[in-house]
């Protein structure tokens, strides 16, 4: 499972469509799409750099 956050829909279309999905028809790249879920994020914590 992979997961990621994403500002907002158009972002991730935007990259999927740009980025992924060409990715998977290569020779060696995944069968089929993949499984999408969706959810709200309840908590988020961001990891900053020491300063």
């Amino acid at each position: 499972m992979i997961v990621s956050l994403w500002q907002g829909q158009t972002q991730y279309d935007s990259w999927a469509e740009a980025t992924l999905l060409p990715q998977i028809d290569l020779p060696g790249g995944m069968e089929g799409r993949p499984e999408q879920r969706k959810g709200p994020v309840v908590d988020h914590y961001s990891v900053l750099p020491a300063s």
